[in-house]
């Protein structure tokens, strides 16, 4: 991993390094199959796991046989995951529950499905791997990554109206976590989201892109949201929780690069790809539908993404450093 890559020559490669589509992939509709879940899911009362955030397999193809053996991009089991990050479904210890009426799916479009579905990342931090993989990248203590998603898991059950008390534990413990490092880890983790989304919704549909330069710039990404989160006084004095965990290990390049290739294909497989936004290619590259990004998406604590410029101040204190 070469320390001196920054944002501005990752971007630049990024953008650069591309090749024409001779023959376009059409955009992925979604609806469909989220319907076919969803009515699923209402007549079995619950769609059941073998697995963390899985859909058994019995129940995948169960659902490949209601729609005429067809398969959602990205597959049954990670569109299931990205649908417990909206309002429609919950995913519990039994399984996946539906949590709103059977006909609920039959007035929404396209687009809006879609937009929930880019707000389950940026809004809710799942489906939970690709979330786990952006606290790897930071260096992020796994139990803050907790406490940050534990907040947005909250608003999304108050949202979807399934909170009936208060929900008490050990994450709203003011020592362990104070709320002024949870506010800005929380800042940096959604900026680092918002960045993500920026760099997609800048690319071009004719074009496919390599996945080793969007990798690169997420890495690139990482690092600069670490600065901002290391500007604030981030001391852990009387039994505070230290927001950080690659102190031994940060300067050696292996576990981050493990770590960066573990993110960079889980954002692909299991987010980007399952809700309708890119379409990955056998050799290592991929190409991406911006529309379905809108730009009224929702960044959790930072507002729409239209209002986030992240991306460019990136690329500007990247491009500070080099003139310095």
């Amino acid at each position: 991993m070469q320390r001196s890559t920054t944002a501005l020559n990752a971007y630049t490669s990024l953008l650069s390094e591309t090749q024409p589509i001779a023959f376009p992939p059409a955009p992925p509709t979604v609806l469909p199959f989220a319907q076919a879940l969803f009515r699923l899911a209402h007549d079995r009362g619950t769609l059941p796991t073998q697995g963390a955030w899985q859909l058994h397999s019995s129940t995948c193809q169960k659902l490949s046989s209601m729609t005429q053996n067809q398969t959602p991009p990205g597959g049954w089991s990670n569109l299931a995951a990205i649908l417990a990050g909206t309002t429609l479904f919950e995913a519990s210890s039994e399984g996946f529950k539906p949590l709103q009426p059977i006909d609920t799916l039959d007035l929404w479009t396209e687009n809006e499905l879609k937009q929930a579905l880019v707000e389950s990342l940026s809004m809710f931090l799942i489906p939970p791997t690709s979330a786990a993989g952006l606290f790897l990248m930071l260096g992020v203590h796994p139990a803050w990554g907790l406490r940050v998603a534990h907040e947005t898991h909250k608003l999304l059950k108050t949202r979807a109206n399934t909170m009936h008390q208060k929900d008490v534990n050990i994450f709203d413990n003011e020592q362990l976590f104070p709320e002024q490092h949870h506010h800005v880890i929380s800042h940096s983790i959604f900026a680092f989201v918002s960045i993500i989304l920026e760099i997609l919704r800048s690319l071009d549909t004719s074009q496919s892109y390599h996945l080793t330069h969007f990798a690169q710039l997420i890495l690139e990404a990482s690092r600069f949201t670490k600065t901002q989160i290391q500007r604030h006084n981030m001391r852990t004095p009387g039994g505070h929780l230290d927001p950080f965990i690659d102190k031994k290990t940060g300067h050696l390049d292996q576990p981050l690069r493990r770590a960066l290739d573990f993110t960079a294909l889980d954002l692909m497989d299991s987010y980007l790809v399952p809700a309708g936004i890119v379409h990955r290619f056998n050799n290592q590259t991929f190409c991406v539908w911006p529309e379905h990004i809108p730009e009224t998406t929702t960044i959790f604590g930072l507002g729409e993404l239209r209002q986030n410029h992240w991306l460019t101040d990136m690329i500007a204190e990247s491009s500070s450093r080099l003139a310095s």
